[in-house]
């Protein structure tokens, strides 16, 4: 024994025998040190133990946490709720959502996910409270975490939208909020993860709850069960999120098992179930069909392929090479299988993509800009603030105003993209130079840390603790550099986060290094520091979780008010009821849309009643006054000047003084929030036109044109200004230009026709109103115009035969049995019909049914029968 220095108890010392001896280092610690002796030095010892506890309690005054957990009921409690919350946030994560139709599914994950985070965090802060010490992993891949999401605050304080780019969380966007959840879910991981038994759970668990949702849709793929619960009808639809997230959540689990296997035990049936497992994964990749992870995983596999047989006959042969009841090593198999997959993919290209797609009815195409088309955002960012970006969330704003030109004459004009081709992209033109450096910091220290655990770092036991982080890393890497090439989700981000926190706490096992470590025995005033803050924290998370709350159920809501239906009053007052829960401009939008369109309705009635006047001047004062709002709480957001200009422009038809110059200002708004958009043009034609200029409605028609050549609203517009002029030359040469975007839209044909007939060339406005009636045989108009048309040829039976039907699809009308007796007047005196009576549309039975809403909205002149409801128009 060495004199002063603590040794070990013996087990075989009588306790009456022993002294207890103090060394009262610098931090007040107390180390107990036996040695044989009387019976009267450990009476002396307990006697100073006793003295010292006093004192301590003097020191400290009331605040006395205790020392460990091992033999604290309390702490033992606290411990296990906080572990259990974060495996429950972590490890079911893929599977989880709120089973309600009226919530989000990714807005429901991520509000569950919070939660439990939450509950962790509280509750670990009360264990703090409890011992009395806290220690966290000096790491600094963990370091640059937190600099990534202080970026995003700074970018989000600096965007001018505050609200969009820092408070939201909910909404599926990479707001600051959203970067918070992620970065914290690594930080509590990376502290967890230091125990292992906690580690190997949610690794377990995230391996399981990964498998069993791979067999779901496996089953829904192969065998066509439903299993949709009423949320998911589609084949492409999942709890994960989109298709891509479930194609990048399969190829992680198909590394993930390539690297158990090497780790499995000895018993047959865990290797038979990730069999199972792995063959599930590889049947979804290859229905999805990811071409950028099936050229990772052909690679990884190849060359688990090529180490599996040549290390097939080294002595001893390892376990994850122990062979089958067929005499082939498991790693040789798993490896084969994902092989195997990779080579039918490549081999069968399209021919095999559309084959598949066919039989399991899971046909899908991801809508994304490309790479070109994202950099043309990035730079239109960077010129004007390259340092911040646009903030985070934000993607949607710095698309519509610096997108390409040419994305204008695509399908996808009018598409407002919340993110680019990758995360990465993304993140550039949304957190600038400042957030593309913290990320880049943030994997670059990430891989530094790989190397030094794993290769620089000598280990000569790899128990489970080591490959467990092994496995961690390879699979957190394989979540960052998807961010490269794909737009995961944000359960795919908190994910890789969790991930990258799991590898950080092992890896202290591995590559022993220093704790943050704090002390509230020692010091007094720290205490009560600590003691503050932790309140403070624990106070914002439950202010944070309430807004998340209420933000949820305000979305459920409007979600339930909107599908629900009812009259417009019910279901503005479940909007309302939406608003005071959270005060969102989308909310406030949609109620100013609601009244808008009983507005323009009321305002096609002819002679309305005092209850519709009534009805009419509560819309219109509910309308302009949701606008307003949402105008004041969000006016970066064009869709809110948009639906403003939609209320006033309303009200400046109906004659309301001062509507037209507060229409007009809200149009301006639009033109510099969308100024790549022809709408806006558009709009300002429709306004001329309401003040009666005529020049101007004609020249900004005209602007509209010119960014989207085949814009149908502002070609017709333009083709009614020609008609109100007497241009009916120029109105023939617009309408032609719409048809040759349009050639399948009967109404556009009926439209021609009509104007070849004031032109008086009758031949090609029956050859148009031909067109017209065989898109679509019931189209009444097309055969009454061209009826007469007929008949002013000549041709007497088929403009009767024309006519006739259209006294059957208008039974009773008294205009057509009046020209079908002129008809046969002029037939009996064999004298053509030059004289029939114009046609008269307002004198046609007309229903709300009988008119589509695409030909009510586009026609110069509306249809008296319902045109097909699969013709649609850019509108």
């Amino acid at each position: 024994m060495v004199p002063g220095e603590p040794q070990e108890l013996d087990s075989n010392v009588d306790p009456r025998y022993m002294i207890i001896r103090f060394s009262l280092v610098k931090s007040d610690r107390i180390r107990l040190i036996g040695a044989q002796n009387s019976l009267s030095g450990g009476v002396f010892g307990c006697g100073m133990l006793k003295r010292y506890k006093i004192n301590s309690q003097k020191r400290m005054g009331m605040f006395t946490p205790q020392a460990t957990s091992e033999h604290d009921a309390v702490a033992r409690i606290l411990t296990w709720v906080a572990r259990l919350s974060l495996i429950g946030a972590v490890s079911f994560a893929p599977i989880m959502f709120i089973p309600v139709t009226s919530v989000p599914l990714l807005d429901g994950k991520l509000y569950i996910v919070a939660v439990l985070l939450c509950v962790a965090l509280v509750v670990s802060a009360l264990l703090v409270l409890r011992l009395g010490t806290l220690e966290v992993p000096t790491s600094a891949t963990l370091a640059a975490g937190w600099l990534v999401f202080l970026a995003a605050l700074v970018t989000a304080g600096l965007s001018g939208d505050v609200s969009d780019s820092l408070s939201s969380i909910l909404g599926g966007t990479y707001t600051a909020g959203v970067i918070g959840v992620g970065i914290f879910t690594l930080t509590v991981m990376a502290i967890t993860a230091r125990h292992t038994a906690t580690a190997v759970w949610v690794a377990t668990l995230l391996l399981v709850t990964s498998a069993v949702l791979m067999f779901w849709h496996t089953l829904r793929l192969l065998l066509g069960f439903d299993l949709s619960f009423g949320l998911f009808p589609a084949q492409a639809s999942s709890p994960l999120g989109s298709w891509s997230d479930v194609a990048i959540l399969a190829a992680g689990l198909v590394l993930a098992l390539l690297l158990s296997i090497t780790h499995a035990g000895g018993r047959r049936w865990q290797r038979w179930a990730m069999l199972v497992a792995l063959v599930a994964a590889v049947f979804v990749l290859l229905v999805i069909n990811n071409t950028a992870l099936w050229v990772l995983l052909g690679i990884i596999s190849l060359s688990v392929v090529v180490m599996a047989i040549t290390r097939r006959q080294s002595e001893p042969t390892p376990a994850f090479l122990a062979e089958t009841k067929f005499g082939v090593s498991w790693l040789l198999v798993f490896a084969g299988v994902v092989f195997f997959g990779a080579m039918v993919v490549f081999l069968g290209g399209n021919t095999l993509q559309t084959w598949l797609a066919n039989a399991t009815d899971s046909s899908y195409v991801e809508v994304r800009p490309s790479v070109r088309a994202s950099l043309d955002v990035v730079r239109g960012v960077w010129g004007e603030d390259a340092l911040t970006g646009v903030g985070p969330g934000r993607y949607a704003d710095a698309w519509r105003v610096h997108k390409s030109d040419t994305i204008n004459q695509t399908i996808f004009w009018d598409t407002n993209f919340s993110s680019g081709h990758s995360f990465t992209l993304t993140q550039a033109a949304e957190n600038g130079i400042l957030g593309v450096a913290a990320w880049l910091l943030f994997m670059a220290l990430l891989v530094i840390s790989g190397v030094r655990t794993f290769l620089l770092t000598e280990t000569v036991h790899k128990d489970v603790r080591y490959r467990l982080a092994q496995t961690s890393y390879v699979l957190a890497m394989f979540m960052w550099v998807s961010t490269f090439f794909a737009n995961p989700s944000v359960t795919i981000f908190v994910l890789g986060c969790a991930l990258t926190g799991l590898y950080i706490g092992l890896s202290f096992s591995i590559r022993p290094r220093q704790l943050f470590s704090l002390s509230l025995i020692n010091n007094q005033r720290l205490s009560f520091v600590v003691v503050a803050s932790l309140v403070l924290i624990m106070i914002a998370v439950i202010w944070v979780l309430q807004q998340m709350t209420e933000q949820l159920m305000a979305i459920a809501k409007q979600n339930q008010a909107l599908t629900a239906g009812g009259t417009v009053e019910e279901i503005s007052q479940q909007l309302a009821e939406a608003f005071a829960l959270y005060q969102d401009d989308a909310t406030a939008r949609t109620d100013a849309l609601l009244h808008t369109a009983r507005v323009r309705q009321l305002l096609g009635v002819t002679e309305p009643t005092a209850e519709q006047q009534q009805a009419f001047q509560r819309s219109a004062v509910a309308a302009v006054r949701s606008s307003d709002t949402a105008t004041q709480l969000d006016p970066t957001e064009p869709a809110n000047w948009y639906t403003r200009v939609q209320a006033y422009s309303l009200l400046a038809q109906a004659e309301v003084e001062g509507a037209l110059e507060l229409a007009q200002a809200a149009a301006e708004e639009v033109r510099s929030r969308d100024p790549k958009s022809p709408q806006p043009d558009y709009i300002q034609a429709e306004l001329a036109l309401i003040a009666g200029d005529a020049a101007t409605a004609r020249e900004a028609a005209s602007a509209a044109i010119q960014k989207k050549r085949d814009y149908t609203p502002a070609l017709l517009l333009l083709a009614q200004i020609e008609i109100n002029d007497g241009n009916v030359t120029d109105a023939i040469t617009v309408t032609e230009s719409v048809l040759s975007f349009e050639p399948s839209n009967p109404a556009r044909w009926y439209q021609l026709g009509v104007l070849y007939q004031a032109n008086n060339d009758l031949e090609r406005a029956v050859a148009a109103l031909s067109e017209a009636v065989r898109l679509d045989p019931d189209y009444a108009n097309a055969r009454y115009v061209r009826g007469l048309a007929l008949a002013a040829l000549g041709e007497l039976d088929a403009a009767r035969a024309d006519l006739m039907r259209v006294q059957e699809l208008n039974p009773g009308n008294e205009v057509v049995t009046a020209q079908l007796s002129q008809l046969d007047v002029a037939a009996a005196a064999t004298s053509t019909p030059d004289a029939l009576e114009p046609f008269d549309e307002a004198e046609l039975d007309r229903t709300p049914e009988s008119v589509s809403e695409a030909a009510a909205e586009t026609d110069l002149v509306t249809t008296t029968t319902n045109t097909p409801e699969a013709v649609t128009t850019e509108e």
